[in-house]
């Protein structure tokens, strides 16, 4: 083989294996995907409608012929909300994972005026972290009771944990989305 071929083979070897070596992932970025969704995906697509679920669940509507109990009645039903509650847990673990957007780039907020824009509120996160973080594991836990009353068939104890996860979803939203509204 010519001196020039070999020193081209070796070239184009080094030159492959420095290629490749600038793609590969560390363990460290293997292990740690960056988050997908924004939180505003995550609440609009799974936890509103899964706490929703949860919270319909058991409540009372005054109507014309008087007060109407709304609660499960049956396996299918008990079924259906467990499901929501089941939901509602997975996305509160989603939404503890850290580097979460609050949303997409260039959106604004849905309700200006009344809740911070995106912008801010992803900076109220990124300065208090440990908070948030609190609140989606604050989350997670309770939807851990509403579990248990769940498969209890407790409509009482349900009724209150609903009552505390609203406290949660409330306490997060006063701290990081609409903090402005209570300081007057």
């Amino acid at each position: 083989m010519p001196l020039n071929s070999k020193y081209s083979l070796i070239f184009s070897t080094l030159l492959l294996l420095s290629a490749c070596s600038n793609q590969a992932e560390t363990p460290e970025q293997l292990s740690t995907p960056k988050p997908v969704v924004t939180i505003q995906e995550l609440m609009k697509s799974a936890i509103d409608p899964s706490a929703d679920g949860v919270w319909n669940a058991v409540s009372s509507i005054i109507t014309e012929q008087g007060i109407e109990e709304i609660q499960p009645h049956n396996d299918a039903e008990w079924a259906a909300v467990r499901a929501h509650a089941v939901d509602l847990k997975n996305a509160a673990k989603l939404l503890a994972e850290v580097g979460r957007p609050v949303a997409a780039a260039g959106v604004k907020s849905d309700s200006p005026g009344v809740e911070e824009n995106p912008e801010d509120i992803q900076k109220l996160i990124a300065q208090n972290p440990l908070v948030f973080t609190g609140f989606a594991q604050q989350l997670e836990a309770r939807t851990d009771d509403a579990i248990a009353a769940i498969d209890a068939k407790d409509t009482n104890v349900l009724l209150e944990v609903g009552g505390r996860l609203d406290e949660t979803c409330e306490g997060c939203h006063k701290t990081f989305w609409y903090p402005n509204q209570f300081k007057k």
